[in-house]
């Protein structure tokens, strides 16, 4: 519920339920997923999965990173396209996925994509929008840009595609070899 009166404020009240009878020898050392029907990346796995994210908007950010983290990606934070652009040269491997909003302060993505290419032609990207982006706007990148969501968009639908994008790209790796 909710109260609410102009020029004071607003006041909501959460209610959730009590979990009862929980044995907590059973749930330490367990990882828990909060996205339902997405379980929780192996160790193995989640070691190698590093996820490059750029959004300017501290407060999309903050909560975004969490969710990301929360669901065994390993994130790495930046606002601007010039600071991602070095950290992508900065590593020995690539990102397995940067998640990029279009808009950034320094650039738009089709030039962070363009640039970070040049260097490494096996980068996947995923990209976030306020507005709809199509094939002729992301012009030659647009190879490089596995997934479009367009604001708002729930984080936990993100990190779904997100798993659902390595475990295709996974699939196909294996079938190469």
């Amino acid at each position: 519920s909710y109260d609410s009166a102009l020029g004071v404020g607003t006041r909501f009240e959460v209610w959730l339920p009590l979990l009862e009878n929980v044995d907590q020898t059973t749930l330490s050392g367990r990882a828990l997923s909060p996205i339902k029907g997405l379980e929780p990346l192996p160790e193995t796995k989640r070691r190698g999965v590093d996820l490059l994210f750029l959004e300017d908007d501290p407060t999309i950010s903050k909560g975004a990173r969490i969710i990301l983290e929360s669901c065994g990606f390993t994130v790495e934070h930046h606002t601007e396209g010039g600071e991602a652009l070095k950290a992508i040269e900065g590593r020995e491997r690539p990102f397995d996925v940067i998640l990029c909003d279009f808009h950034l302060p320094d650039m738009d993505a089709t030039e962070l994509i363009g640039r970070a290419i040049k260097g490494r032609q096996n980068q996947r990207f995923v990209l976030v929008s306020g507005r709809t982006i199509d094939e002729l706007e992301l012009g030659s990148v647009h190879p490089y840009v596995s997934r479009i969501f367009k604001k708002p968009v729930s984080y936990f639908t993100v990190a779904r595609e997100l798993h659902e994008l390595l475990e295709e790209a996974l699939k196909a790796d294996s079938r190469q070899l």
